[in-house]
């Protein structure tokens, strides 16, 4: 009997061993390298070193064409990030087609060039160490949806460059002239959706300033991993911010608009709209019209929410801006304290939270749509 309970043992321990050795576990790996490294010409390679083929989410994040956020540039012996001067963008994240993802079968890999100086600031040049982090969202193929919540986390090499001053401020954005354009920006018959969103925006960041202040501490810690007072603090001035930003609707410290003003052109499918940050420039895209101004769902996007989110990008509202870190509330829980204080849609989720349990005092939230949207009525 003895013999047969220690033979019944290694058997379980063989079934378990295959069974644990079976799991599908997905994984990347994000290799930088230099192309013509003067320039700021590096090549990114991302691996599937997983078992399973994937579907990755494009938009605004590492796999994303436009000039978004694809590595973190640092200066000789500097610990801090140059400023990034790219785009910071709001994408939507549901009702996907097979657009918004790269299919990476497993073993395989997918191979990109990036301009870091058309995003970061390296007119000076100088030796910079380069290091790409973050979260990409995913779908297992051949499935496009993303609300099981599921990001891989990546963390590339560090890079060293010599970035050649003359070359780089050659590849750096003209926006004056990308500006030049724009010859008005009032958003024509959207005017009133926008000053309607705008009012929104005021309201719902009003209102999770006083949770941040005041409300529930471990609501707080959810959306920002922490409930220290001083978090708190300042996570609630940047709501007032932007609630002050958002109620002067025709003055203020930023510039709202309609036009896809960026050369070329950002709005492309799946973006709601995006912000030049040292520009304080917020600009709306078609797709901004598609969502309700104030969404009576938990964690939905909605007109309100995403200006708010776009005005955490605005350093002339409130210092240091947002950056935009990963999106969706199953992504947001993943992030550090530190990277929830710093990623805009951390604030328009919290905002949005905050929202539909606790509405503005004295007033429902509809009834809030209600009498705005009466004193409009002419104009929306």
């Amino acid at each position: 009997m003895k013999s047969l309970s220690y033979s019944l043992i290694s058997f379980a321990f063989l079934i378990c061993s295959a069974v644990s050795g079976a799991v599908k576990k997905p994984s990347l790996e994000v290799k930088l390298s230099a192309l013509d490294a003067k320039a700021g010409i590096i090549k990114i390679n991302v691996k599937n070193t997983g078992t399973l083929s994937l579907n990755l989410f494009k938009w605004g994040t590492l796999l994303d064409a436009g000039p978004v956020r694809k590595v973190d540039v640092f200066a000789k012996d500097s610990k801090t990030p140059n400023p990034f001067i790219g785009i910071k963008t709001s994408v939507r994240t549901t009702n996907l087609t097979s657009s918004a993802f790269a299919k990476l079968d497993k073993n395989k890999s997918i191979q990109f060039t990036v301009n870091i100086a058309q995003t970061h600031d390296l007119s000076a040049g100088g030796s910079f160490t380069l290091h790409s982090t973050g979260l990409i969202p995913y779908a297992e193929f051949p499935s496009t949806d993303l609300s099981a919540g599921k990001s891989l986390v990546y963390k590339s090499n560090k890079l060293k460059v010599k970035i050649d001053a003359k070359a780089a401020a050659k590849a750096k954005p003209d926006y004056n002239k990308m500006l030049q354009k724009v010859k008005r920006d009032d958003c024509g018959g959207n005017r009133g959706i926008i000053e309607t969103s705008l009012a929104m925006c005021s309201w719902i960041a009003a209102n999770a300033a006083k949770a941040a202040f005041n409300g529930d501490a471990g609501k707080f810690a959810e959306y920002f991993k922490t409930a220290d007072g001083g978090v708190r603090a300042a996570v609630g001035n940047r709501f007032n911010a932007i609630a002050a930003e958002c109620g002067t609707i025709n003055a203020g410290a930023t510039q709202v608009g309609c036009t896809d003003w960026y050369n070329p052109p950002f709005c492309t499918s799946g973006i709601l709209s995006y912000t030049v940050s040292p520009l304080n420039r917020v600009a709306f895209c078609p797709l901004f019209f598609s969502l309700p101004l104030l969404s009576q769902n938990c964690h939905s996007q909605d007109m309100a929410s995403t200006t708010l989110h776009e005005m955490t990008h605005c350093p002339a509202v409130y210092g240091p801006e947002t950056d935009d870190k990963t999106m969706g509330y199953d992504n947001d829980m993943r992030l550090s304290a530190g990277d929830a204080f710093s990623n805009a849609d951390s604030y328009a989720m919290y905002a949005n939270a905050v929202w539909i349990t606790a509405p503005a005092v004295g007033m429902k939230s509809l009834d809030l749509i209600s009498a705005f949207c009466s004193s409009v009525k002419g104009n929306v």
